[in-house]
C-alpha cells in the first residue's frame, strides 16, 4: 500500500488539491474497490487471482461496458448481476459527467460530492457505490511532512 499510496493516490490527491483551487471545472474523486470475479481455475503469468487486490484499470470494464472483452479468447470473469448493475449505474455517471460537467444522476442513488480539500470525501465504487473519506489520507500526510518526492517533479529536482 505504501508504493501505492507515494504514487497514484499522491498524485491524485496533490492534482485534486491543485485543481480545485485554482481550476475552473469542479473535481469529482472516486476509488474503485471491486474485484473482479475471476473464473475458478484460471490462471494469468502475471497474475494470483487468488490473491489479487484491485488493481489500475480494473474499473474500465465496468465504465465502457466492456465486460465480455476480458472472456475473448477463454473465460477468465465469471461477471454477475451485480457486476452490470454497478457498471451501469457508472456508465450514467459518466454520461452525465461528459454532458453536464457533473457526474450526478438518480442512477448512481446518491450525491456524488465535489472535491472539497477540507473534507475529502469521495465516490466508492464496490458492493454497490457509497460516500466514503479519501483512502489513507493520514499516511499521505506523514509522507509529504517527511519530504516523499512528488514522482512528477522528482526528475527535474534532480537536476
Amino acid at each position: 500500500m505504501l508504493a501505492h499510496d507515494s504514487g497514484f493516490s499522491t498524485m491524485m490527491r496533490s492534482w485534486a488539491r491543485m485543481q480545485a483551487a485554482h481550476g475552473r471545472a469542479p473535481v469529482y474523486a472516486y476509488v474503485f474497490e471491486r474485484r473482479h470475479p475471476y473464473t475458478p481455475g484460471v490462471a494469468f503469468s502475471d497474475l494470483d487471482p487468488a490473491t489479487a487486490a484491485v488493481n489500475h484499470t480494473d474499473d474500465l470494464p465496468y465504465w465502457l461496458d466492456t465486460f465480455d472483452s476480458l472472456n475473448g479468447p477463454r473465460r477468465t470473469r465469471n461477471w454477475t448481476a451485480a457486476d452490470y448493475l454497478l457498471g451501469g449505474r457508472m456508465q450514467a455517471a459518466i454520461v452525465a459527467f461528459a454532458a453536464t460537467g457533473n457526474p450526478n444522476t438518480p442512477a448512481l442513488g446518491l450525491s456524488w460530492p465535489r472535491y472539497d480539500p477540507k473534507g475529502e470525501k469521495m465516490i466508492a465504487f464496490g458492493d454497490g457505490v457509497r460516500l466514503r473519506a479519501w483512502p489513507n489520507r493520514a499516511l499521505m500526510d506523514r509522507l509529504a511532512a517527511i519530504g516523499i518526492p512528488d514522482p512528477r517533479t522528482a526528475k527535474e529536482e534532480r537536476k
